[in-house]
């Protein structure tokens, strides 16, 4: 069977705006292809093989060749030629005459899938996963394939079935809505792909399924008037996670933390063990395993092979401790002692002490200690000449304990004037995942009391149970996250969890570090999921230097993005769209042009390609970077 043109992803670029196909599949009886438009490539931002506007389906009849489905004998099939894209809306019209047919609406993806089943007078959902052989263990019989079902919820409807519409949100969220009145919402952080319908083979079925079309909206930068300057992207890479990497794959590292910006080091150094003489600082007997699962010893020890390496590339080192050293205990001057010993351990391993030290990590102390030691360290860097070397506050998990932190330093006016910059953690932004604009005001309460301090984003990624997946959806929410710390917060440097981890379990891969070492291919690091690409759209093209300028968006509401410029004609837009419409985007921003854009959604991890002129799709659920500023190179020996 020879498959219709609009089928063969070979010749599919893009939907024109408003399409109409008829399709008959019993599996393919005949068919009429819809208008593509061959212009943009899905590698230069459009929305791939997707569906927009309406298209008439028809199901079953006389010329239809009915098939043999296993476990379910004879029925005929719809199969959209569509993928779908990460956010999305779907809505089906059936027709009135075709009423009597029972029918099922399946949308699927690599790991689960929903399944609507329409009967008379009511429609039930099913969710269905079938990523585990652990599932077969919880059926009387097994099956061809593992699935388990979730609980079915019931949608009941009265009179004619006139719609279903399906709305996969970019906040982790499904709506199936019957007649446009009667719904279900529910969580749903799994990718859907593809969508199908069927039928007994013995009816027949017709409907039309409409997709939104784009809609045009204008993204006006404001030059006059310029927000933060960028300090930089990064993380903590596991020092043991280094250690196990072999020549090959430690050269394909340097090359992808250059090519990614993930050029700060965030030190997670030797704490409770550092010895009393401080000569363990990188004594790899001293890493311990971190509390992710099974793993090997990934955290609490410094490489400054690694940060000699490091500062050629063009990195920046930061230091705090998390757990102090057990014969620290209360005492503020040991605490300082520690501290300049771990500087200038660095500035004769690298020449340069660490550019940004911190109170600490996490650990609560009351507001008289943070006071202390904040003066104890001040002195002691002044002191070991190490003026240029810079403090933040102690960083809070949450941004709620951050404020609270924020306060207590700010209640002593000379240690508020040592502080150079706030900071904290946001794992409290994961209870607004489903929600995420309740978070805006926080956000908003955070850059205003901060007085004025540049703000650094020290750490963030999923650690919540319910999102600990591989999936772009699931990974969403961090898109937004970074476009709330970058343009609400004001921060001037946003940094991942972990850079590099190795792992068993391999959520925590998939949630707390950008990359992890693929053991089946020579244990070279590649990503870890989709939290690359996404944290990517931002950190590769905004380099340190760059200032933040304020924009203001005209047409579609919804649209997240941000205005980038550096030195000379430099200049980058991030444009993130979070609503299941595709966005015709125009930049207004006299003076500027883009010569690449680069694309993040499911299918594309920051792929390049030519900027394709004044106008660019942005798919629902992607986002679009629009620069003119090279990607960095890795040094040369």
């Amino acid at each position: 069977m020879t498959l219709p043109e609009f089928m063969n992803p070979r010749t599919i670029n893009r939907c024109a705006p408003r399409a109409a196909c008829l399709i008959w599949l019993g599996i393919v009886a005949s068919a009429v292809a819809p208008a593509w438009a061959d212009t943009v490539s899905p590698a230069a931002g459009t929305d791939g093989h997707c569906f927009a506007g309406s298209h008439a389906i028809a199901i079953g009849g006389p010329a239809a060749a009915p098939f043999e489905s296993w476990g379910q004998g004879k029925v005929s099939a719809w199969f959209s030629p569509e993928r779908l894209p990460a956010v999305f809306r779907r809505t089906i019209r059936p027709e009135l005459t075709f009423q009597s047919a029972p029918w099922d609406w399946s949308f699927t993806g690599p790991r689960a899938g929903l399944t609507i089943k329409v009967r008379a007078g009511r429609a039930v959902i099913q969710r269905r996963h079938w990523d585990s052989t652990a599932f077969q263990t919880m059926r009387d019989q097994p099956a061809r394939h593992p699935w388990w079902h979730q609980q079915a919820l019931d949608l009941p409807f009265d009179g004619p079935l006139r719609s279903i519409e399906v709305l996969a949100d970019s906040d982790g969220m499904v709506r199936v809505e019957v007649n446009g009145s009667e719904s279900r919402t529910f969580p749903w952080t799994e990718d859907l792909i593809r969508h199908q319908i069927r039928i007994p083979a013995d009816r027949e079925f017709r409907a039309t399924i409409d997709a939104p079309g784009p809609e045009a909206v204008t993204l006006q930068v404001h030059a006059e008037r310029p927000r933060q300057t960028m300090i930089g992207f990064g993380g903590i890479a596991s020092m043991p996670a280094y250690h196990l990497l072999p020549p090959a794959a430690r050269q394909e590292w340097w090359r992808l933390l250059r090519k990614y910006n993930l050029l700060i080091q965030r030190e997670y150094p030797v704490g409770r063990r550092l010895n009393r003489e401080m000569n363990n600082w990188d004594d790899p007997a001293e890493a311990v395993p971190h509390y992710y699962g099974d793993n090997f010893p990934n955290g609490e020890l410094s490489d400054f092979a690694y940060l000699r390496e490091l500062r050629r590339q063009g990195g920046q080192i930061w230091f705090e401790f998390w757990g102090l050293p057990e014969w620290v205990g209360d005492d503020d001057e040991a605490y300082a002692r520690a501290m300049i010993n771990y500087c200038l351990r660095t500035r004769e391993a690298t020449g340069r002490a660490p550019e940004i030290v911190g109170i600490q990590n996490e650990v609560h102390q009351s507001a008289e200690r943070w006071h202390s030691m904040t003066r104890a360290l001040r002195a002691a860097l002044n002191h070991a000449g190490l003026h240029a070397t810079r403090i933040h506050m102690s960083d809070a998990a949450t941004l709620k304990d951050g404020l609270r932190r924020l306060e207590a330093f700010q209640s002593d006016p000379e240690v508020w004037k040592m502080i150079d910059f706030t900071a904290t953690h946001m794992y409290d932004a994961q209870d607004h995942f489903h929600s995420p604009r309740d978070f805006d005001p926080l956000l908003v309460k955070w850059r205003e009391q901060s007085s004025g301090k540049p703000f650094l984003s020290t750490e963030l990624c999923v650690n919540d149970n319910a999102w600990q997946l591989d999936s772009y959806r699931g990974a969403l929410p961090m898109a937004r996250l970074y476009h709330q710390n970058l343009a609400v917060a004001d921060a001037a440097a946003v940094l991942f969890c972990w850079t590099l981890l190795n792992v068993e379990q391999p959520s925590y891969g998939w949630t707390r570090s950008l990359f992890v070492p693929d053991e089946s291919r020579g244990g070279t690091p590649v990503a870890s999921s989709h939290q690359l690409r996404l944290y990517g759209a931002w950190s590769r093209r905004i380099h340190a230097g760059m200032r933040r300028l304020e924009t203001s968006v005209a047409g579609a509401s919804g649209l997240l993005a941000s205005a980038w410029q550096g030195n000379g004609e430099q200049a980058t837009v991030v444009a993130y769209n979070p609503t299941y419409r595709p966005l015709s985007l125009a930049v207004d921003w006299p003076g500027k042009s883009f010569t690449t854009l680069e694309l993040a959604d499911p299918w594309h991890q920051n792929v390049p390609a030519a900027a394709p002129g004044p106008v660019v799709r942005v798919p629902p659920g992607a986002i679009v970077t629009l620069t003119n500023v090279p990607l960095l190179e890795p040094a040369q020996p």
